[in-house]
């Protein structure tokens, strides 16, 4: 007992502590910035394309490869990349950044918290829980868009519950407006969001009608320059090319549920104009959706699955050993059981202990619309097909959630709680006997 009263001391000093958040951001970057310079992790896939976009804007002022201009990837995350580039040429300086970019998320995180429950702990575990969880450690290595996405969200979250005046909400449109051009799939959740808000509030019309203006205006600010730039490049004012492909791939005869490309239609076969290949890929899923309705039913719970899915995927991302002509399977099977339980644990823990808190939760404004988001960002995903990594910009909804319930004796309990961790434990356990059974 004496043991246990010493511990719980020593936690409240710890969390008394003036400077506490400002050490915990200090240290996370560090423990970052140690394995970016002990690793030598080279970009694959996404992050090898981020990575090459990045430095022809540093070097040639295109978005492209070499000469030829590009849309399929959206211009967020690349064009950030390469101001970092274009002052530390390397890619070790890409990984510095985006450990950048995870550790301002943590402190956004931290005042969120402050800001709901005015719970100075609740805050310190929740912007602990984001620093330290594996996940985000790993993000910190691979050159992807999600952590600047995520930081976005959460940066014009904070701008708009701690600043009143209508300048900041045009900043916070401007954000929400580049978070899309980071992650096009981000576009619906938040349009739906603004409504169901202006909805609410109705009876404040005149004071909530102008802000929503005026958000929209910063969101069309931040995207409307890159759509005039496609549409002088390629005759489409669009955000990218890579929907139409995407969209096949999520629904055709091969598909399931995840990024399995086999084979390219006849239909795409030497079309090299990315506005045409992404107006037949669209043409092509649709036509499949029609002929095969029973079928993308069947397929969308695999498209779920795969979504809330491990972070194996990141795992892979490290290995040094020779996976060409691998299989998923083949390659996930060749990381040794234990650690991969060791490494994915900790995320597995946070999401059932996130669905529980954010069901507990749910009779707040903020369960309700975390839920939602969560929500609209899957059924976006469903549209096309599921990633482990599509989630990864959604772990504040469960960290925030956490947090809250931390320091608050539940005072009943229900079997609504259990339905979501069950089924996410469930899956976790049907992912690994898929790979090692």
């Amino acid at each position: 007992m004496n043991t246990l009263n010493h511990i719980k001391l020593l936690l409240n000093n710890f969390f008394l502590q003036k400077n506490i958040i400002l050490w915990l951001l200090l240290l996370a970057f560090g423990i970052r910035v140690l394995l970016i310079v002990s690793t030598h992790q080279q970009p694959l896939s996404d992050a090898y394309d981020y990575h090459i976009l990045a430095l022809n804007i540093s070097e040639h002022g295109i978005f492209g490869y070499d000469t030829i201009h590009t849309a399929y990837r959206p211009i967020g995350y690349p064009f950030l990349l390469s101001v970092v580039y274009t002052l530390f040429p390397f890619y070790k300086a890409g990984q510095i950044f985006q450990s950048l970019l995870i550790v301002w998320s943590g402190y956004l995180i931290y005042h969120i918290i402050l800001f709901i429950n005015s719970h100075k702990k609740s805050a310190i575990v929740g912007a602990f829980i984001w620093l330290f969880i594996p996940v985000t450690i790993g993000q910190s290595l691979l050159l992807l868009s999600e952590p600047l996405c995520t930081l976005l969200l959460l940066l014009s979250t904070y701008i708009l519950i701690k600043k009143t005046n209508k300048y900041w909400h045009f900043i916070s449109g401007i954000i929400l407006g580049y978070s899309i051009l980071t992650r096009p799939t981000a576009l619906i959740p938040i349009i739906v969001l603004l409504l169901i808000y202006l909805y609410k509030k109705k009876s404040l019309y005149k004071h909530v009608i102008p802000s929503i203006i005026i958000m929209v205006l910063g969101i069309l600010c931040a995207i409307t320059p890159w759509m005039i730039r496609n549409y002088v490049v390629f005759g489409k004012p669009q955000l990218t090319t890579n929907g139409g492909i995407n969209f096949w791939i999520g629904n055709n005869d091969q598909a399931n549920g995840s990024y399995k490309f086999t084979h390219e239609p006849p239909e795409l076969i030497n079309i090299k104009n990315e506005i045409q290949r992404d107006s037949i890929g669209y043409a092509l899923g649709l036509q499949y959706i029609i002929e095969n309705p029973l079928k993308i039913i069947v397929k969308i719970p695999q498209k779920i699955g795969f979504m809330w899915s491990s972070d194996m995927y990141m795992l892979l991302s490290f290995l040094t050993s020779d996976t060409h002509n691998k299989s998923y399977k083949q390659t996930a099977a060749s990381v040794p059981f234990h650690f991969s339980l060791l490494a994915l644990l900790p995320s597995l823990i946070l999401l059932l202990y996130g669905w529980y808190s954010l069901v507990y939760v749910a009779s707040t404004e903020y369960g309700k619309l975390s839920l939602l988001f969560i929500f609209l960002w899957t059924c976006v995903h469903i549209v096309f097909f599921g990633s482990a990594r599509y989630h990864e910009p959604l772990l504040p909804f469960f960290i925030i959630a956490i947090a809250l319930l931390s320091f608050t004796k539940t005072t009943h309990i229900s079997i609504k709680y259990y339905i979501l961790p069950i089924a996410q434990c469930i899956l976790f356990i049907a992912e690994m006997i898929y790979i090692y059974g």
